[in-house]
């Protein structure tokens, strides 16, 4: 049966909405890893801890007091259903990567960022036009999406430290986390994980 003119409606405006968020997504991950870049680890842990309280603080009062959100129409198209009543990706975000700076050495970090700011986004909009094929043991994910993704990654660990070993072992790394059903939000592990590899690999 074909799908009616409402449906498809509705499936472009979830696109339209995932695109805006991904784009922020992605425009906020490209300051913060500049910004850690060209400031020191203890500059980074206090402006990182801020985010982080702001965006605890945030949070709240869009789930426990969503009458006084100021940005209501904002999270409206920038959250997806479920995280109308749970903690955002960026917030996730942030704890993640304020525990690998606590942890990690900056270049393992660095590349951990990156995976998450560019890569994730990547996996999600390539799984949303991509998406007949799905990963037998998880089908919310799109095989050809963690593919791309795991791709990427190994563009990505090649340019950084030139080494294929390395590399390929990210790729393959990515390529699982993606694939199989975790019940911690991405954007939490991936920083962790990723700067733990390469500090334990590099």
């Amino acid at each position: 049966m074909k799908p009616s003119l409402r449906d498809k409606k509705i499936k472009v405006r979830l696109l339209k909405n995932e695109i805006y968020r991904k784009s922020l997504h992605i425009t906020l991950g490209t300051l913060l890893i500049l910004f850690y870049l060209y400031s020191d680890k203890f500059t980074s842990l206090i402006l990182f801890s801020t985010l982080l309280l702001l965006a605890i603080i945030s949070d709240v009062i869009r789930i426990r007091l969503y009458f006084i959100n100021p940005v209501k129409r904002i999270n409206e198209v920038l959250a997806r259903s479920y995280e109308t009543t749970s903690i955002g990706a960026h917030t996730y975000f942030f704890a993640g990567v304020l525990v690998a700076i606590l942890l990690f050495e900056p270049k393992s970090l660095i590349f951990a960022m990156l995976i998450t700011a560019y890569v994730d986004p990547l996996i999600t909009m390539t799984g949303i036009f991509f998406n007949k094929i799905r990963h037998p043991y998880n089908r919310s994910k799109s095989v050809i999406g963690t593919s791309i993704g795991g791709l990427v990654t190994l563009v990505i660990a090649l340019l950084l430290f030139n080494d294929i070993q390395f590399a390929v072992l990210s790729s393959l790394l990515l390529y699982l986390l993606d694939s199989i059903p975790i019940s911690l939000n991405d954007n939490f592990i991936y920083p962790i994980i990723f700067s733990l590899f390469g500090s334990l690999m590099l």
